[in-house]
């Protein structure tokens, strides 16, 4: 999620796709990263994203990082600051920064919830 996707989710809970049409979303989809992340991002131009056994699932390329407005997300998103909120306690322990970018995504994500079936993301 880019940065004019991120405002847009935050303030007006969706996002304006480029041919006009709206789609809900009320909590942004961002990956926060720290300085030495963010030194690498620059220097390289992408990020490998990898599921949690290790395996590379997508590269990020065309990389965008802005500034982790962490209270704003915290309030817009969820309607409390309190970092006593387990998800709240996340945001506030994440990377000063957000990357954004294009995505090229390997291969079909499955969550095995019963709800592959439903699911409108594609590889």
């Amino acid at each position: 999620m880019r940065e004019d996707e991120y405002v847009q989710v935050l303030h007006f809970n969706s996002i304006r796709q480029e041919d006009g049409t709206v789609t809900n979303m009320s909590v942004p989809i961002v990956l926060a990263i720290n300085d030495d992340d963010k030194a690498e991002i620059e220097k390289t131009g992408k990020v490998a994203l990898r599921s949690p056994s290790g395996e590379v699932i997508a590269i990020m390329r065309n990389c965008e990082i802005f500034w982790h407005n962490k209270e704003e997300r915290a309030a817009r998103s969820f309607g409390v600051t309190d970092g006593r909120h387990p998800y709240i306690d996340e945001i506030y322990s994440g990377g000063d920064w957000l990357v954004g970018g294009d995505l090229e995504v390997f291969d079909r994500i499955c969550y095995e919830d019963g709800l592959g079936d439903f699911s409108v993301s594609s590889p």
